[in-house]
């Protein structure tokens, strides 16, 4: 299959074959897709940067403030066509009727225009006559129905709502003694004529009118005699008043409370209508001027009135143009203010008071200028620009009789804001509630003023001398009687020579009138003297020199501060040949139609004053203008009209000098518009032979369409509508294509070098030259150089420049505009096509979210048309060049620099051997061009020339040969860049056949069956939603909707067969003109609408589309058959169509589809088709190749999504995301369509079909097989391996379905898994091959977890997930071994930074324990004891963390708790305290991160953490963990464990300085109890009577010591309580029960400690091991105090009372406890161990009897207490021995 036409135009290198022949199919069909989408939109790119040079966008007052006096005014050139053409022949006479009226007129008679109708009136006395004045034999239509004579007639469209849709406009007819309105209706023929296209329908002149008289809405002058008439917005009628007030006609369709149904209200009021009529004259007070002329700005929404005397009035209509009008300023003495913008103009005289006098006024549309909104035009036909808003400084005060008022604004220039922009929207809404008119496009800044800014001099005229010193400001003697404005457009008609007939026409006038034209003049402007800088400026305009190098575009590159615009406002003048007869009663334009619709062109916005832009879309300007002798019709020429002259009068001189005024660039760019609007085959002569499909008219419906379009906006005459007539003739477009082949006209690409050499300077960016002959820079300054570019482009030619700048702007009006917008309520949106607006009406959706197409088939096809024709000339114009060669024409061009500096200056010169021209001459520019620094030159002396500057020297052969081979090879740039221009004229061409095609199909409704069932419906649409033509044609996602629109548009005639195409009329033409009948359908309609797709939107719809839907067709049949073999027969039938196209194939339907049909193996292998289409290299198994991997690996995750989505369907109990998928399938297995969901048993069948295929068929493709296990595993979100799957797998299945789908998995012999999760897990390096067995998986893990191996990691959380399934795997084969190694290297794996891969310390030792677990069951005891060796010492690691991670915390909060409690102390204390402070945080710091890295050995732990940082218990569960009482060394084992234990109980003591005693004592007593049981029984590591006695002394204030000064000890004076106990001291009830869970829950041995301490007073063998243990004599002092033995008394009763409780609990039921005995101790005793009775009661009964001797023996009524309850202990115990 062929490629497109817009593909095969793309020159992908400069060594491709040249001559236009057609590529050769690309391989990879996505990665050319790509490529063109991105090479589209780096043309466009190309070409509005080069176009962006030719803005004409200058504001018209910097233009006026820059205008030099010399050039004003230049007049028209010589021999060329006048700028004004008479459309007729003779003036059209007026109608006999009317000349019989007039010639018995008895009191008045006046006559104007109305010329959106196409109609001339004509009043005399009470009748009104209007007839056609483009027809001399139509027949005046008189309506003569009032009794008192007519005064002013005007019309205006009515408002919205008041009349019946018959009646288009509304004649307001003013009478002497009142005001009537009659209707408009045009005959039903013309009606119906009109009312075919809608687009134009408000615009089309009717052939018949006829008047409806409205006797309803007529009221009374009130004896005021109306003057003018106005029409404003929403249907607004304005009138002038002979009293000089304004007034407004309101009315409304009936009367009402409200209102009446026609009233007028005064807008201008004052003292004078509140006195009676006799005092104004008394008081001297003199009647007010009446009021002459009426102007509304339907921009700004303001109305002007011009009175009598001169006096302009202000009022504001408001924000919408729907608001009471509001006067806001008033100018009495426009002289004064014109004198203060201009005192040379207006210089005070009398005389020239006189001709001062304003005749007419005319608004300036916001596109000419921003800052002034009113012109006027004085008698003598001097013009003065005023602005509405208070200005700056530099624009000059307002003039004497400024009067602002009327509640205008306070402020100075400022428009009020945002919140003044909303207020004054709101209120233009409730204004137009209320009044029940229309609101039109808003303008939030208001009028404010009136100020005169600019004043400009009368225009010269035939007979007066103009020159250097002229005085302009009297060189116009003229006597103006009319005058319009519009669009940078002046007419003035002078008043009649000869005659003396008044301006109301009541004479029938033997004189003529002449008529003067100034418009802008868009020549390139000669060099002129910078005022602002004093430096000699290059020009601005359009980049223009001798052969299109210039820089800079219209008012751009020649720009300076201030807003300076070289050349300032230029002005063409022209008077028309012949004097029109009789004096001219009013001007006014004709409305312009512009070939494109009101949705893209709204006609009421006009063209702009840039001729040059607006020639492209928008007719010449047309003007009527009638006199006391008739009508006359004519056409303002523009640059383009004028081309077309030059070419068809063959003239070789007015040629070159209309390439030298408007610059080679722009020249151009009109001769492209005139080459493609010539007639069918008319550049046949230039087409290659044999290349008949390059013959210029093969455009859409033979190419008529095309040429006609184009040839209407250059000769409108020719044809009454639009496309129906005559073309350019054929003379002309071939003239100007060979004019754009001539490289002396257009000039040729080069190269920087080149380019710069010959420009004298450097290359500009775009290939712009630097203007500046001798001049260094356009400002006067210092050239600072440039930045090299390595790789340049060439210098392009003019007449490239101008292929962009023709380009740029046919797109412009269309190309950034949404193609869709909403409708809703069935009323289609503006510019919306029929089908559209049927598509709203239908109820589909409502509110607004239906979509219909934006533009009209009108526009559409106009555009279609023009780039047609453009890419069919352009397809000839490559191919003639490159079959020609580019030595010829490089040849051309050095004989054209040769040539270029020997002629005089400016003065034409023919070389010998020069190539001819296309009209028989030879071209020669000798003075066209001049070197640099030169003093030649061409037309205004602006050119450079195309060789080496000036005719210097000559290059020696070899330069001249590198010279040549440069130019060949910038021409074959230029040549390539040209073909991509054409390809993306063609790409926009077939998107705007798309659009129709679409359209006529009802493009809402495509949108919401394709879009709104699909995943990202909502994104899709408002992707739609927000798609403009641009996206469309050069964007993915403006391809990919297309896509999805056309698989709508087919599978609708899929569905509905027949029934689609007979629903309605609206779609049905454009069917049938596509090429499919009306009663096609089904499969049949599919083929022919495909085949209509692919003729006229190649690009978006190609021959694997085509195959696409041909399965698609087999897909439905298969839907509709019932099962059986037949029916599989045709699914397997379309899946091999399938897999033959897979790229083209929308998976999602397509999976949806083969899981309705049951055909699981489909499912599969088509999205792997698909994916191996995308990458059919291979690429995405070579990570070595890095983003060309990644990039390709992501192309086929996104094939691989959609079988990865019907697994999660069929994995997840609910459906999950798939319930598409899930749905259809039910759907199928029930017989229907409504989507049921799947039965268990279906799900079963369904999850093991498509798990069966997706391990056959990925067996082929190893990256398929891991994207699948990472999505059944759920670890590809994570791990980033598995990114489609883990995308799929994570989004709604959660936890449990991940780990349900990894159970699936693993009960299957999935090929390649274990390999996988080692791999993907970490465990094996990322680049290792895939099928690795076993015992690598082991060996891996071995020597990770070994000695001399290197640890795995850092690991993510889903790479650990992975290893540990990994683990499940193994386990689950009975490979104990291997999951264990594999657990270990969990446990021991390096950390990274960042959360993500630290590895939590209690998480190592879980994966230790584990691997421990996994080793005893494998029966390796070595492997055992080494990793709960590690997994041991790993637990010492996180507990120190912990601890420490927790004294940070509470670190870090107290610094701001100890500087509130210091309050007022110094700020030494404070700061010194802070360091210290911060100093301890940064050491912690640094402790955590490096107990947070890889696990540490014991000894590195015991020495540098836990024992400087004082974690004492730690310590010791280290020393019990080693197997010894110490360190060893040189100090005893036993010493430095009672060390260690003294400092755990002074931590546990002071860690709360501020509670109480007995509460800091049971914070020791709970740090014995919860160290304790982890160390019992282990006598060296705790040493019960070391702690015993060290509680008891803390308890009795004895340790530890007493500070030096002599103060009571920790405890306070007596004992912990302070002596507030009350009968006896507490302490013991702490003590005891923390010492009996120390050791295990043993009283008995807690007993035995007492024992031992209370017999150390005594001495004996007992004192000997107290001694020993208690280290030495040192607490002999202690232990014999009083004090001390009788608080070793207490706990001695406690510990004995405990132990009763132990011997009673295992001799049976227990007893009442004795009295005194804590019942609380019952808990800590029951729980002991079983002892033998008889020996423990004994030896309990002894030890009672002992410990009551010693307390008699020291006395004392405490004693005795003590005593009296051991006898009770010693009576219970021996109790139980008998």
């Amino acid at each position: 299959m062929a490629a497109p036409a817009w593909q095969r135009d793309l020159l992908p290198s400069t060594e491709a074959t040249r001559g236009g022949a057609p590529q050769p199919d690309s391989v990879s069909i996505p990665a050319r897709k790509y490529q063109d989408v991105e090479q589209l939109s780096k043309t466009f790119g190309h070409v509005a940067n080069v176009s962006k040079e030719f803005r004409r966008d200058t504001e018209l007052s910097d233009l006026l403030a820059s205008t030099s006096k010399e050039d004003t005014y230049q007049q028209h050139f010589q021999g060329w066509p006048s700028l004004l053409r008479p459309l007729s022949p003779a003036v059209l006479e007026l109608p006999t009727m009317v000349q019989d009226k007039y010639r018995s007129c008895q009191a008045m008679c006046f006559c104007g225009l109305f010329p959106q109708i196409r109609r001339a009136w004509a009043s005399v006395d009470n009748s009104l006559f209007l007839w056609r004045y483009d027809r001399s034999s139509d027949v005046p239509l008189e309506y003569c129905g009032e009794d008192q004579a007519i005064s002013c007639v005007g019309m205006a469209a009515p408002r919205p709502g008041v009349f019946l849709p018959a009646i288009r406009f509304v004649i307001v007819l003013c009478t002497t003694a009142e005001i009537v309105l009659l209707g408009v209706c045009p005959s039903r023929d013309s009606a119906a004529a009109s009312s075919a296209d809608a687009a134009t329908a408000a615009t089309a002149a009717p052939d018949e009118l006829l008047l409806q008289p409205l006797p309803l809405y007529s009221l009374p002058t009130d004896n005021t005699v109306m003057t003018c008439v106005a029409a404003g917005p929403g249907g607004r009628v304005f009138l002038g008043g002979a009293d000089g007030h304004v007034y407004e006609l309101v009315y409304h369709a009936a009367d009402t409370w409200r209102h009446k149904r026609i009233s007028k209200v005064r807008l201008t009021s004052g003292l004078q209508q509140y006195l009676p009529s006799f005092v104004p004259s008394l008081l001297g007070l003199g009647a007010p001027p009446a009021v002459e002329r009426l102007a509304v700005d339907r921009e700004r929404h303001v109305l002007y009135a011009l009175n009598a005397a001169s006096g302009i009035t202000v009022f504001d209509l408001g924000t919408c143009g729907n608001e009471p009008a509001r006067r806001v300023a008033e100018l009495s003495n426009v002289y004064n203010a014109a004198a203060a913008a201009s005192r040379e103009l207006f210089r005070g005289a009398s005389a020239d008071r006189k001709g001062a006098a304003v005749k007419y006024i005319a608004p300036i549309a916001t596109s000419e200028s921003s800052k002034l909104h009113l012109l006027a035009v004085t008698a003598d036909g001097r013009r003065i620009y005023f602005s509405t808003w208070h200005s700056g400084a530099g624009y000059g005060g307002g003039g004497a009789g400024s009067y602002s008022g009327g509640g205008g604004a306070a402020g100075g220039g400022a428009a009020g804001g945002a919140q003044g922009a909303e207020a004054a929207a709101a209120a233009a809404a409730a204004a137009a509630a209320a009044a029940g008119v229309e609101a039109e496009a808003p303008f939030h800044r208001r009028p404010e003023t009136l100020v005169a800014m600019f004043a400009r001099a009368a225009l010269p005229h035939a007979g007066v001398a103009r020159g250097p010193g002229a005085d302009l400001s009297r060189s116009a003697a003229l006597e103006i009687v009319a005058a319009h404005y519009s669009a940078g457009c002046l007419l003035l008609s002078e008043s009649a020579q000869g005659g003396g007939g008044g301006a109301g026409g009541n004479s029938g006038g033997g004189g003529a009138t002449k008529l003067l034209a100034a418009s802008r003049n868009t020549t390139v402007p000669p060099a002129t003297l910078n005022t602002h800088t004093g430096s000699f400026a290059a020009t601005g305009y359009g980049g223009y020199s001798g052969y299109g190098y210039g820089g800079g575009g219209y008012g751009g590159g020649g720009s300076y501060g201030g807003g300076y615009v070289v050349g300032g406002l230029r002005e063409s003048v022209t008077e028309l040949d012949n004097f029109v007869p009789g004096e001219t009663c009013a001007v006014e334009p004709a409305p312009l139609r512009p070939l494109l619709g009101p949705d893209a062109l709204p006609p009421g916005a006009g063209p702009s004053s840039d001729e040059l832009a607006a020639a492209v879309w928008w007719p010449p300007p047309r003007f009527a203008l009638i006199g006391t002798a008739g009508v006359v019709e004519l056409e303002k020429r523009r640059p383009v009209e004028l081309l077309v002259h030059i070419l068809e009068r063959n003239s070789q001189e007015q040629l070159r000098t209309f390439f030298q005024s408007y610059g080679a660039v722009e020249a151009t760019a009109m001769c492209y518009m005139v080459a493609t609007s010539g007639p069918p085959g008319a550049l046949a002569a230039l087409a290659l032979p044999g290349n008949s499909a390059a013959t210029y008219g093969g455009t859409r419906g033979g190419g008529a369409a095309a040429a006609s379009s184009a040839y209407y906006l250059l000769n409108p005459a020719t044809s009454s509508s639009l496309g129906g007539g005559g073309y350019v003739s054929a003379a002309a477009a071939r003239a100007a294509a060979a004019a754009l082949d001539s490289p002396l006209l257009c000039g040729e690409a080069r190269m920087p070098e080149d380019a710069a050499a010959a420009e004298g300077g450097y290359p500009a960016p775009g290939g712009g030259g630097i203007a500046g002959a001798g001049g260094g820079g356009g400002n006067g300054g210092m050239y600072m150089g440039r930045a090299v570019d390595p790789n340049p482009g060439p210098s392009w030619s003019a007449g490239h420049r101008g292929l962009c700048l023709y380009v740029s702007r046919l797109l412009a009006p269309v190309y950034d505009k949404k193609v869709a917008a909403a409708v809703g309520g069935g009323k289609a949106a503006a510019g919306g096509s029929g089908a559209a607006g049927a598509a709203g009406g239908g109820g589909l959706g409502g509110g607004g979210n239906v979509l219909a197409c934006r533009f009209s088939a009108k526009t559409l096809e106009a555009l279609e048309d023009r780039l047609r024709a453009l890419a069919a000339f352009l397809e000839v114009a490559i191919a003639r060049r490159q079959q020609k060669g580019y030595g010829s024409r490089t040849t051309a061009g050095a004989a054209a620099a040769g040539g270029g500096g020997g002629g005089a200056a400016g003065g034409p010169g023919a070389g010998a051997g020069m190539p001819m021209g296309p009209f028989g001459a030879p071209f020669a520019y000798s003075g066209m061009g001049v070197g640099a620094g030169g003093g030649g030159g061409g037309f205004g002396g602006g050119g450079v020339g195309m060789g080496g500057g000036g005719g210097g020297g000559v290059d020696d052969q070899v330069a001249a040969m590198h010279k040549r081979r440069r130019l060949e090879h910038a021409a074959q740039q230029e040549d390539e860049q040209a073909a991509r221009i054409r390809a993306l004229v063609l790409r926009v061409a077939e998107a705007c056949s798309l659009l129709r095609l679409l359209a006529a199909h009802n493009l809402g409704r495509l949108a919401l069956r394709q879009l709104r069932g699909s995943a990202g419906a909502a994104a899709d649409m408002n992707k739609l939603a927000n798609l403009t033509l641009r996206g469309l044609s050069q964007e993915p996602d403006g391809e990919a909707l297309a896509a999805a629109l056309i698989s709508g548009l087919v599978n609708e005639q899929l569905d509905l067969g027949v029934a689609a195409t007979a629903g309605g009329a609206a779609s049905s033409g454009l069917v049938a003109a596509s090429g499919v009948g009306a009663a096609a359908g089904g499969a049949a309609g599919a083929e022919a609408l495909a085949a209509a797709l692919q003729a006229a939107a190649p690009s978006y719809f190609r021959q694997e589309d085509r195959t696409y839907y041909q399965a698609s067709a087999l897909l439905k049949a298969a839907e509709a058959a019932a099962p059986g073999p037949e029916r599989e027969g045709a699914v397997r039938q379309a899946v091999g169509l399938l897999l033959r196209v897979p790229l083209v194939v929308h998976l999602e339907a397509l999976v949806s589809q083969l899981a309705n049909l049951k055909y699981y193996e489909g499912i599969v292998t088509v999205p792997l088709a698909a994916a191996a289409a995308r990458d059919p290299e291979g690429l995405a198994l070579r990570p070595e190749l890095g983003a060309a991997c990644e990039l390709a690996r992501q192309r086929r995750r996104e094939a691989y999504q959609h079988v990865l989505a019907a697994l999660k369907a069929v994995l997840s109990p609910d459906g999950g995301g798939g319930a598409g998928v899930l749905g259809g399938a039910g759907a199928g297995a029930s017989g229907g369509g409504g989507g049921a969901a799947l039965t268990a048993a279906e799900r079963a069948v369904f999850k093991s079909a498509l798990l069966k295929a997706c391990l056959s068929s990925g067996a082929s493709d190893a990256f398929f097989l891991d994207e699948l296990y990472g999505f059944m595993v759920g670890a590809g979100a994570s791990s980033g391996a598995g990114g489609a799957g883990g995308a799929a797998g994570g989004g709604g299945g959660g936890s449990g379905a991940a780990a349900a789908a990894a159970d699936e998995l693993l009960a299957r012999d999935a090929p390649g898994l274990e390999s996988y999760l080692a791999r993907e897990g970490g465990l094996l390096p990322p680049g290792a091959a895939s099928g690795l067995t076993p015992p690598s998986t082991a060996a891996a893990a071995a020597a990770a977890l070994g000695g001399g191996g290197t640890a795995i990691g850092p690991l993510t959380a889903g790479q650990v997930g992975l290893l540990e399934l990994l683990c499940r795997m193994l386990v689950g084969k009975a490979r104990f071994l291997d999951a264990a190694l594999v657990y270990g290297a969990l446990g021991c794996r390096r950390s990274g930074p960042g959360p993500e891969l630290a590895v939590p310390l209690r998480a190592r030792v879980s994966a230790l324990q584990s691997a421990v677990l996994q080793a005893r069951s494998a029966g390796d005891t070595a492997l055992v004891s080494r990793l709960d060796s590690d997994a041991r010492v790993v637990g010492f690691q996180a507990a120190i963390t912990e601890r420490l991670q927790a004294r940070r915390t509470k670190q870090a909060a107290a610094p701001a708790a100890q500087q509130a409690a210091r309050g007022g102390a110094g700020a030494g204390a404070s700061d010194s305290a802070a360091a210290a402070a911060s100093s301890a945080l940064a050491d912690l710091d640094r402790a955590l991160a490096e107990l947070s890295g890889a696990p540490l050995e014991l000894s590195v732990l015991y020495n540098s953490y836990a024992q400087p940082y004082g974690l004492w218990d730690v310590c010791l569960q280290m020393i019990r963990f080693a197997g010894g009482g110490g360190g060893g060394g040189a100090a005893e084992p036993s010493a430095v464990v009672r060390t260690l234990w003294d400092h755990e109980l002074i931590r546990g003591y002071d860690q709360r300085r501020d509670a109480p005693p007995a509460a800091r004592l049971a914070d020791a007593c709970d740090a014995v109890a919860a160290l304790g049981p982890s160390l019992h029984p282990d006598d060296l590591t705790l040493p019960l009577l070391h702690v015993a006695w060290r509680l008891e002394a803390l308890a009795a204030g004895l340790w530890p010591a007493a500070p030096a000064d002599g103060s009571t000890g920790a405890g306070g004076a007596g004992s912990a309580y302070g002596g507030s106990a009350p009968a006896g001291d507490r302490s013991s009830e702490i003590i005891v029960p923390a010492l009996v869970t120390a050791a295990g829950g043993s009283a008995a041995a807690v007993r035995r400690v007492y024992e031992a301490l209370l017999s150390r007073g005594r001495g004996g063998g007992s004192a000997a091991v107290v001694a020993a243990a208690a280290g030495g004599g040192a607490m002999d002092a202690q232990l014999g105090t009083p004090r001390m033995r009788v608080q070793l008394l207490r706990s001695a009763v406690v510990a004995c009372g405990a132990a009763l409780l132990d011997v009673q609990s295992a001799a049976g039921p227990l007893p009442a406890p004795p009295p005194g005995l804590l019942p609380g101790l019952a808990a800590a005793a029951v729980g002991g161990g079983a002892v033998a009775r008889a020996r423990e009661a004994g030896a309990l009964a002894d030890a009672a009897d002992r410990l009551a001797l010693e307390a008699r023996r020291l006395g004392g009524p405490e004693c005795e207490d003590i005593a009296r309850r051991l006898d009770g202990v010693r009576a219970a115990a021996e109790a139980l021995v008998r």
